[in-house]
């Protein structure tokens, strides 16, 4: 029986330390188990747990509510700006665990202000690897082929919108209000385009906003040099913030924000480890008319896009110069995972097809007592 209070979930005060001092023994293991190179979504399976510490009925709610003490270490201390980033840029996205891992480090990165959409508005990213969710359920679901990378990585097709389902509501041609339809995509005159169609990044998690009046009084309040900034502060805008991956497969590329249409809904988390469904948002009425609210940086932001660049490269983002957004995907574009390319160790869009196969039977993991 797991308790219904912990103050190590709960307590909105308590030091990493101290989390760390309520771990009981079995907990102690799993934090082994992390800390060997398994990220923070991208853990076994709860068939794989059971053969991992065999004889206990519990191991699946008892790995959730561990999880919950997990993600808020590092929540009270944090590197400094440029120790974060030389540490992501020193990450291979090719090796299937350690970018994840690199991604647990820190609470909200502030990346600058802007006027874009017609009000100055700040902007942060709040770590989440797993913001963004290719369309596909099975795709974003299976996580075990060797070659296949986790969700920290994704592969986005510029120029082709995704193939919806058909009883899925979706847009279709332009009403009086101005809609458009979803099946064009359109690039704002002067944006970077990357030269080949797919665009492979390293995602860094949800990106949040502080608009108008908000903005005005707090800009000012914030240490830019910390990592540390008050989630309580910031709205979510429905975007992910993604960097474009170099020939050697690191993060060091352009920096983009990308709208999420698909997230994954936790029925029970403390209850069954994997109670959770891959859903699309609820984006549209029942006319098939996307909501105003969609493909909108805040809501009364007068544009609206689904890819944007927003810098050159992450440091460019460590200036207090304004930013822009350059669009280069007006509509929704198609979203899959990532994959290794054995040949050259390249990142390539994922064309393994899904067996339904949600991790190898005998994989066990070897814990030191």
């Amino acid at each position: 029986m797991l308790p219904w209070y912990d103050r190590a979930i709960d307590d909105p005060w308590i030091t990493d330390e101290e989390i760390i001092e309520s771990f009981t023994p079995l907990e102690h293991k799993f934090r082994k188990l992390k800390e060997s190179g398994y990220s923070t979504h991208d853990s076994p399976t709860l068939e794989t747990l059971k053969k991992t510490f065999p004889g206990d009925d519990d191991i699946g709610p008892k790995f959730s509510h561990f999880i919950l003490k997990w993600r808020r270490l590092g929540s009270k201390r944090a590197p400094k700006p440029d120790e974060f980033l030389s540490n992501f840029r020193s990450k291979q996205c090719n090796e299937k665990y350690a970018f994840g891992n690199a991604m647990t480090v820190f609470s909200n990165l502030w990346l600058g202000e802007s006027k874009f959409g017609g009000v100055l508005t700040g902007y942060s990213v709040h770590p989440d690897y797993y913001h963004l969710l290719p369309d596909v359920a099975e795709e974003a679901r299976n996580q075990y082929h060797p070659d296949r990378l986790c969700h920290a990585v994704l592969a986005v097709k510029i120029h082709q919108s995704p193939e919806l389902e058909d009883d899925l509501p979706q847009p279709q041609g332009e009403d009086q209000r101005g809609q458009e339809s979803t099946q064009s995509v359109i690039s704002t005159p002067g944006a970077d385009v990357p030269e080949k169609e797919t665009l492979c990044v390293a995602q860094l998690g949800p990106l949040m906003a502080c608009t108008g009046e908000e903005w005005a009084k707090a800009r000012d309040k914030y240490d830019r040099d910390s990592l540390e900034m008050p989630y309580r502060d910031w709205e979510e805008t429905g975007y992910g913030v993604v960097v474009g991956l170099d020939d050697s497969s690191h993060a060091t590329g352009p920096v983009f924000v990308m709208y999420g249409f698909s997230e994954f809904v936790w029925d029970d988390p403390c209850n069954d480890y994997e109670a959770y469904t891959h859903e699309t948002i609820y984006w549209c009425d029942s006319k098939r008319q996307e909501f105003p609210r969609i493909r909108r940086l805040y809501p009364a932001c007068n544009q609206k896009f689904f890819l944007a660049k927003i810098a050159d490269t992450m440091e460019d983002l460590r200036s207090r110069k304004q930013f822009d957004f350059e669009i280069v995907a007006a509509q929704r574009c198609t979203v899959t995972r990532a994959r290794v390319d054995r040949s050259d160790g390249s990142i390539i869009p994922n064309d393994i097809p899904d067996d339904g196969v949600y991790g190898p039977e005998d994989e066990v993991f070897p814990l030191e007592e």
